[in-house]
C-alpha cells in the first residue's frame, strides 16, 4: 500500500522548506499524459503550498481520434500536516491533509463526426472542440524521507470533476445517428455541448528534491 509507514532515517521533514517535484505516473496517464514539474514551499511546521504544471507528453489512447489535440495541467494544493501523538522529534513520516485544484484546457479538432443538440442529431464535416475540466479533491497523504535529500509524497484522495464541452462545427446536417455496438464508453460527451458534474478518485505519489532547510 502506498500509505504505509517508512523507517525514520533521522531527520524530521516538516523542516523541510522548498521542494522541487516530479510526478512519475503523469507520464503513463493514457489519455492526457504529460511532463509533470512542481515546486513546493513550507512556511512552518503545519502549512505548505505546492503549484505544479504539466506539459503535453503524449496519448497513449484516443478512441475519439481527436486532431491537433492540445492540453496542458495546472494543479495547486495547501497541505495541513497533522501533529501526531507521542511524535519523537526525529522522524521521517509527515502525514497531511490537503485541498488541490486541478485545471486541464483541452483543444481538438474532430471530423466527420456527430453533435447532439436540441433533441436531434447532426452529422457534421468538423468541428473544433474546446474541453475544459476542473477538478476539486480532498486528499490525505504523507511524506516520507528517503535519504537527505529526496522525498516521496505519497497520497490518495476523492473529489468532485467538471466537465465543461463547447463544439463549433461546421457543415452541419441533420441526420438520424444510428449507435454502433462498439461505441467506446463515455466517449459520447464529445458530441455534445454541456456542463457534467462527475466524482473523481485519486491516487499517487510524487517523488521531492530537497533545495533547502529551515533552520531549526
Amino acid at each position: 500500500m502506498l500509505l504505509l509507514s517508512t523507517p525514520g532515517v533521522g531527520q524530521n521533514i516538516n523542516n523541510k522548506q522548498l521542494q522541487i517535484r516530479i510526478a512519475p505516473l503523469s507520464l503513463i496517464d493514457p489519455v492526457s499524459s504529460v511532463i509533470q514539474l512542481g515546486i513546493q514551499k513550507q512556511f512552518n511546521k503545519r502549512l505548505a503550498v505546492a503549484v505544479d504544471y504539466g506539459f503535453k507528453y503524449l496519448s497513449f489512447y484516443d478512441p475519439m481520434d481527436r486532431k491537433d489535440y492540445k492540453y496542458s495541467k495546472t494543479r495547486a494544493e495547501l497541505k495541513y500536516f497533522i501533529k501526531l501523538k507521542n511524535k519523537s522529534s526525529v522522524t521521517s513520516v509527515s502525514p497531511y491533509l490537503a485541498v488541490e485544484g486541478l485545471y486541464l484546457p483541452q483543444k481538438f479538432r474532430k471530423e466527420n463526426e456527430w453533435i447532439f443538440k436540441d433533441q436531434k442529431d447532426y452529422k457534421y464535416e468538423y468541428s473544433n472542440i474546446n474541453r475544459q475540466v476542473i477538478v476539486a479533491n480532498l486528499k490525505f497523504g504523507k511524506e516520507v524521507q528517503i535519504n537527505n535529500n529526496f522525498i516521496l509524497d505519497k497520497y490518495i484522495g476523492i473529489g468532485v470533476r467538471k466537465l465543461t464541452i463547447t463544439q463549433n462545427a461546421f457543415g452541419e446536417v441533420e441526420s438520424i445517428y444510428d449507435k454502433p455496438v462498439d461505441l467506446p464508453s463515455g466517449s459520447s460527451l464529445d458530441w455534445r455541448n454541456g456542463i457534467y458534474y462527475r466524482p473523481n478518485i485519486l491516487i499517487g505519489f510524487k517523488i521531492a528534491y530537497v533545495l533547502n532547510k529551515k533552520e531549526q
